[in-house]
């Protein structure tokens, strides 16, 4: 890759955006392999040039990058192409070209473009070999997009093997998993030099690419010829006009945990949202690490997990897509350095210490840790160390990281601070952020937050706005606070008329009522007036927080009030 020149260093320095360029020849596929790999949240642009196999002409083309989301890494690189020449002629070619080690050999050299502009992942690529992966996405996103399809491969006919494309669409009206409709295929005859087209039009007819990834033969029903079909090689999936905001990457359906004779949870549903920070939240004992462990089929369940559109128990097709943090720190190897850690960990994951090292600096730089890089994590302070767990668990950019307690014996500023850094990496990376805890504030760093109470499992799911609406004054309540308490004046609080519940925080008293918080107010003040209590202030319309939602509704629970219908479901 080439040097920043000067003039790059002074746009930086005047907020013009910097790009980067990496030079290649065919002799550096794995290095330009990698390089792309390292940098697969940006929008990359590519150019080649080289000479035909037949005739030596001279070969330009220039397109975009589709990253492929496997593991292990692909065995080639994916161009949707916007221009095309054979000696300096425009070519009408298909849409893909696909790179491999074996095929740059017509191909002397290649310059990728990076301006730091984020990827939109609007197209995603899959060969042959993962088409499983294919199918999982598109049933991942075909209620949300509309999606068209291109392929490359190789159309057989009578004898004869020729290069073809085919381009297709999924219909997300009659919502039929597994199934593309083909529009045409384009076949040419000694690719690139003696281009010749022809269009087969399938006509609305069904075309099972998907739903036959073993075959990964694809018959023309236009042709009575048994032995002409469509070989697929590889395959992009686009997304177009958006159905809906947001896919679910994580969907749980009446997910219920026996040990033996016990429940441990029951009925526990709730789907996330690609993208989102979700608290798991409540007591120890109430289910929060039994749901986890389902998630990863650590656990046997009942009812359905998806993640990724795919079933849980497979959890090798799983695997690559989700990230962990445990509580223990003691998994990290305290005597190596963060960066040998992340190259130990790294490895597992069939990564090359090369990009193990460019992912890691930039982590290391979004988590503040760049600076720390070189220094053994023994001596490392505990939020640091956190931050670090956390890095580890990213080197393989994971779609999804589970958090078990990762603030657990942290002091409040640090608590605050690592939360930061996590909001910090959900925004930048867009992954999905699952983090267990048992501090109740931190439902509020939450999009949405899984409830879970001790003698009841789980809960509730909802935001953080939404879980207070579900109190009486629908997240609002009258506050006194008063120079000394007793229990005469709670009593006194309780039995006014259209006040619901009383919760006491050492001098400060907060009413819960669905009637006028005004009106209550007053009556209040009234009260206490009477009985010569002297009120240091009285405030109508006070924002309730979560730790008024849980002392609210544990004592329901306490109380032994019918508060869940018997579907499971909290009754308001």
């Amino acid at each position: 890759m080439s040097q920043k020149s000067k003039s790059e260093l002074n746009s930086q320095s005047m907020n013009v955006p910097v790009q980067e360029t990496g030079y290649f020849s065919i002799s550096q596929y794995r290095k330009m392999d990698n390089w792309i790999g390292a940098r697969n949240k940006f929008l990359l642009i590519i150019q080649g040039w080289g000479k035909t196999r037949v005739g030596g002409n001279s070969i330009y083309f220039k397109g975009k990058i589709v990253h492929q989301p496997h593991f292990p890494k692909p065995k080639s690189i994916l161009v949707i192409l916007w221009e095309y020449e054979v000696d300096k002629k425009t070519i009408d070619i298909p849409l893909i070209l696909r790179i491999t080690r074996e095929s740059t050999n017509n191909l002397e050299s290649f310059e990728i473009t990076n301006s730091f502009v984020s990827e939109d992942n609007s197209a995603m690529a899959f060969e042959s070999q993962h088409f499983i992966d294919a199918q999982n996405y598109q049933d991942l996103y075909l209620s949300d997009y509309n999606i068209s399809v291109l392929s490359l491969g190789y159309f057989h006919e009578k004898e004869k093997i020729r290069p073809a494309l085919l381009k297709g669409f999924i219909n997300p009206e009659k919502q039929v998993n597994g199934v593309i409709y083909c529009k045409d295929v384009h076949i040419w005859d000694n690719y690139p030099e003696e281009l010749k087209q022809k269009h087969i039009f399938f006509t609305e007819e069904i075309f099972p690419l998907l739903l036959n990834i073993h075959k990964r033969a694809i018959k023309n029903p236009d042709i009575n010829d048994n032995d002409s079909f469509f070989e697929v090689q590889s395959l992009i999936l686009i997304l177009h006009s958006e159905l809906k905001n947001k896919h679910n990457i994580v969907e749980i359906k009446n997910l219920s945990v026996k040990f033996g004779k016990r429940t441990i949870i029951k009925k526990v549903n709730m789907n996330i949202r690609h993208g989102s920070i979700i608290g798991i939240i409540g007591e120890s004992g109430a289910g929060k690490s039994t749901t986890v462990k389902a998630m990863l089929a650590q656990n046997k369940y009942e009812g359905e997990i998806r993640i990724l559109g795919i079933d849980a128990r497979q959890t090798k097709r799983i695997a690559p897509y989700i990230g962990y943090v445990p509580q223990d720190l003691s998994m990290i190897y305290h005597n190596f350095n963060a960066l040998e850690n992340m190259i130990h960990f790294g490895r597992q994951y069939n990564l090359e210490e090369e990009e193990i090292t460019r992912r890691a600096k930039r982590i290391f730089k979004d988590l503040d840790l760049d600076k720390y890089m070189g220094k053994p994590v023994k001596n490392l302070s505990g939020g640091q160390k956190r931050r670090v767990s956390v890095a580890i668990a990213m080197v393989h950019n994971p779609k999804m990281l589970i958090l078990d307690e990762p603030t657990s014996g942290l002091d409040p500023v640090t608590r605050f601070s690592l939360w930061k850094y996590l909001d910090n990496i959900n925004k930048l990376y867009g992954i999905t952020l699952i983090v267990i805890s048992h501090y109740l504030d931190e439902i509020e760093y939450s999009d949405k937050s899984a409830i879970y109470m001790k003698g009841i499992g789980f809960f509730d799911f909802a935001s953080p706005s939404e879980l207070k609406q579900k109190l009486p004054g629908k997240g609002k309540a009258v506050e006194i606070t008063l120079n000394r308490i007793n229990l005469q004046i709670l009593h006194v609080l309780e039995n006014i008329d259209g006040v619901e519940s009383i919760i006491q925080r050492g001098s400060r008293i907060r009413i819960l009522s669905n009637k006028d918080l005004n009106a209550i107010a007053l009556l209040a003040e009234k009260s206490l007036r009477d009985l010569k209590i002297e009120i240091h202030c009285i405030e109508s319309q006070v924002d309730i927080d979560i730790m008024d939602y849980f002392t609210y509704f544990s004592r329901k629970i306490g109380s032994g009030k019918n508060f869940i219908d018997q579907e499971g479901k909290l009754k308001i």
